[in-house]
């Protein structure tokens, strides 16, 4: 038949532009339609605030996301760079590849769920992948002539990778260890003093900040005791998240085949060092599925050199690739609905979150509205409302970078609407808003000083349990300076709250007081009498607020040791 030889003619020549004109459309489309899931609003947030770091991330989601919504003021304009660098990650990994067969790459990243999914997200992970994809390009470029222009690029790329997410770490180090005499090189030397060079900014970001985001990765997020469940689920999980359907298959053909060279080989280390680095990691909490992304990109390159070779493997992933298709289809669709499908789904972020946030303004009136121990609904409301909303942080959650922003001051002394944990809070409104926090209530004036940073560098101990002492740092920030002498918040006290898993032991009072701090570092040797069972606690320092039995977190853990 004539014209479907044409259209086969058509499809041939024209391949490459349609399979990356109709990703890159299907996920624009997908990005425009879809409401935000969580963390997108908090990082939606961060671009309001752009600087050279952020308590749990680097930079480079929110200098994306800002200029993305500078463009289009919507749901789309926030995932914008996101799409289309998700879109640019394919075109440079094709480029990885040394030999290539068209179709067996389409069925790949077809088969990778989390590249069309997560492709709409605007999240760290994708600047990460991005540039990942470039540094192994350029990594290639350098192994073939190293001098001073490609060891400045690939120095480049190293700083865009940390200025995306921290786990740009592992991909640099096991590149260099799987070639150690690149450490006789002046080229790499280069490259890796360019890179540092150009991420010292964040660096000096976090000196000035107390170091939040190494304090929050490395102790903070690690679980109070190993749980063999962490690891157990993590080979499981690793797999699904190569392919729900197929991953299995490319994990073996990665692991199989063997590098023919040195770039392969950096591939390889990578690979296995990414995957064996959070495997050792699960000892010490729960690994989040996707911190291992780096790793697809070798993956993708390794198992298509491997199914090139082994054409009977190579034929099941055909096979497969169109299931996978399908089951994304009717996530996409999920996705788009405006009423989810399942009400069985216990957290659900893409449904119902301009009603969610209509309700609770309704409740606030014109007060502005402070949401206790939840970062993300605080800017999901922001998002969704378009007024402003405060994250206030307990010692029962996790600093945020909320206790950074100057959110908190403008809220000072006005009449707020708080909504949290009806139970927990003792908040009498109760929110029926289909999703998010129960209970509500309206006080005022506010009070809180979340801003405030306090450091204990040493666990709190003593001879006996009558005479516990530690020295702390307290950072006062400029902003909140002219509160602190001012009633009623000048006797606010600095407490210390001891903690048992979710429930509060006691808290201990330091003595210390608004009125005795100044702007900038104030210092104090605190001693007091535990009045505790000996035994190793969790503590941290907080300060009371004006709304009734809750307390601003202020510092990150401290052990409280008691002979």
């Amino acid at each position: 038949m004539p014209g479907m030889n044409s259209i086969k003619w058509f499809i041939q020549k024209n391949h490459r532009a349609i399979f990356y004109g109709g990703w890159l459309l299907i996920n624009l489309l997908q990005a425009g339609m879809t409401e935000l899931f969580d963390d997108e609003a908090y990082y939606w947030v961060y671009s309001h605030y752009l600087d050279w770091g952020y308590f749990d991330h680097p930079p480079m989601i929110a200098l994306l996301i800002k200029a993305g919504y500078f463009l289009v003021r919507n749901e789309l304009g926030v995932r914008l760079l996101t799409v289309i660098l998700s879109t640019g990650t394919l075109l440079v990994i094709e480029r990885l590849l040394p030999k290539k067969n068209d179709l067996l790459f389409y069925a790949i990243a077809c088969s990778m769920a989390v590249l069309q999914i997560g492709g709409i997200m605007a999240v760290p992970d994708i600047p990460l992948l991005f540039f990942s994809a470039l540094f192994f390009l350029q990594y290639r470029r350098f192994l073939h002539r190293m001098n001073s222009a490609n060891a400045t690029l690939l120095g480049l790329l190293m700083a865009l990778m940390l200025y995306s997410k921290y786990h740009a770490v592992l991909v640099i180090c096991f590149t260099f260890l799987s070639y150690p005499k690149l450490a006789t090189k002046w080229p790499a030397w280069l490259a890796l003093l360019t890179g540092l060079l150009l991420f010292a900014p964040h660096l000096y970001w976090e000196y000035r900040h107390l170091f939040p985001s190494v304090q929050f990765h490395l102790v903070e997020r690690n679980a109070d005791r190993y749980d063999v469940i962490y690891t157990l689920k993590y080979i499981p999980e690793q797999i699904l998240f190569a392919g729900p359907v197929s991953g299995f298959l490319l994990l073996w053909g990665a692991f199989r085949y063997r590098p023919k060279d040195y770039f392969e080989k950096a591939l390889r280390f990578t690979m296995i060092g990414v995957y064996v680095f959070f495997l050792f990691s699960s000892i010490k909490g729960r690994v989040e599925v996707n911190w291992t992304i780096p790793a697809l990109i070798p993956v993708i390159v390794l198992s298509h050199q491997y199914l090139l070779q082994h054409f009977s493997a190579a034929k099941w992933l055909l096979r497969l690739a169109p299931v996978t298709l399908v089951m994304v289809l009717v996530i996409r669709i999920y996705m788009i609905m405006e009423e989810p499908p399942f009400s069985g789904i216990a957290k659900d972020e893409v449904h119902g979150n301009r009603a969610w946030a209509s309700a609770i303004r309704q409740m606030a009136g014109h007060s502005p509205v402070v949401f206790t121990d939840s970062y993300q609904y605080a800017s999901k409301y922001w998002f969704y409302s378009g007024e402003p909303s405060f994250s206030l942080n307990t010692p029962f959650y996790r600093r945020n970078n909320f206790n950074f922003w100057p959110v908190e001051e403008e809220m000072l002394n006005k009449t707020v609407y708080v909504v949290g944990d009806r139970a927990r809070f003792f908040l009498k409104d109760s929110i029926s808003a289909g999703k998010g926090p129960e209970g509500g209530l309206l006080t005022g004036p506010y009070l809180s000083f979340s801003g405030i940073e306090i450091r204990s560098d040493n666990p709190i101990t003593g001879p006996d349990d009558q005479t516990m002492k530690t020295k702390i740092i307290v950072m006062v920030h400029e902003s909140l300076g002219r509160f602190l002498a001012m009633p009623p918040y000048n006797k606010l006290p600095i407490q210390l709250w001891v903690l048992n898993n979710d429930s509060l032991e006691k808290v201990i009072n330091t003595g210390i007081t608004m009125d005795q701090l100044s702007c900038g570092e104030n210092h104090f040797v605190i001693s007091f009498p535990a009045g505790l069972p000996a035994g190793q606690y969790n503590t941290r320092f907080a300060i009371p607020s004006g709304i009734p039995h809750i307390a601003t977190v202020n510092s990150s853990f401290v052990r409280l040791k008691v002979p």
